[in-house]
């Protein structure tokens, strides 16, 4: 969460919320959203790197809900609480995007807005990050993702692959979601260690807050080391 104020002096408030972002009007009322929107495919092959999917089929779920949220949400906003960009564009065009949403928001774009890999680990936005499904997915993970939001991807402007689309019977589903437990367990033994995986599991099941605390906090601080 960020705080600076607009041109008139009024302080502004940031956040960026991936989820339940429609209870932020019960917070502020008259919040301004900016809509960002990347295509699903590599948001799919995002959630697996981040050990929040196992697979495609699963961690193009968060685009769908996020998606559908804020196609909600959207219905119930004036025309000045609200922009939309897309992710491709902001990288391909981040000056030009990032001025646009300084107008949008009232406060003037400055260059420093750019400067943060002086400070921090993230790099300045790569055009080579724009559709990376289409080399890092394998053809059957395009039709996996595509036989779930072909339609969302067209509304939201994205063209589809040219593979041939899909149908998933249940077997194949109930196979998917197996699948992606191992995987998500695995990512997290690889990464916490058995130790920390099963008393981050153990103090869960067991309701002992105390001891669940703890383990968070060692939980985030080795997240908190993998950030980039």
């Amino acid at each position: 969460m960020c705080q600076r104020r607009d041109r008139t002096g009024k302080p502004l408030v940031g956040a960026t919320v991936h989820r339940h972002f429609d209870r932020l009007l019960h917070i502020w009322p008259d919040a301004r959203f900016i809509h960002l929107v990347r295509d699903g495919r590599d948001v799919a092959r995002s959630c697996i790197g981040m050990g929040w999917a196992g697979n495609v089929w699963t961690g193009v779920e968060r685009w769908i809900e996020a998606e559908h949220l804020w196609t909600s949400l959207s219905k119930n906003l004036s025309s000045d609480q609200h922009i939309e960009v897309t992710y491709e564009t902001l990288i391909a065009k981040p000056v030009e995007t990032l001025t646009d949403l300084c107008n949008f928001i009232g406060v003037p774009y400055s260059p420093a807005m750019l400067s943060y890999p002086q400070t921090t680990p993230y790099s300045l936005p790569d055009p080579k990050l724009i559709g990376q499904w289409r080399r890092k997915l394998s053809e059957h993970e395009i039709q996996l993702v595509e036989s779930r939001i072909s339609d969302m991807l067209v509304e939201r402007g994205y063209q589809l692959s040219e593979f041939p689309q899909l149908q998933i019977p249940p077997d194949m589903e109930q196979r998917l979601r197996l699948q992606d437990w191992w995987a998500r367990v695995r990512y997290r033994i690889q990464r916490y260690g058995i130790t920390l995986f099963l008393s981050d599991y153990l103090s869960r099941r067991l309701k002992l807050n105390l001891w669940q605390k703890l383990v968070k906090q060692k939980l985030n601080t080795i997240d908190s080391s993998k950030i980039k």
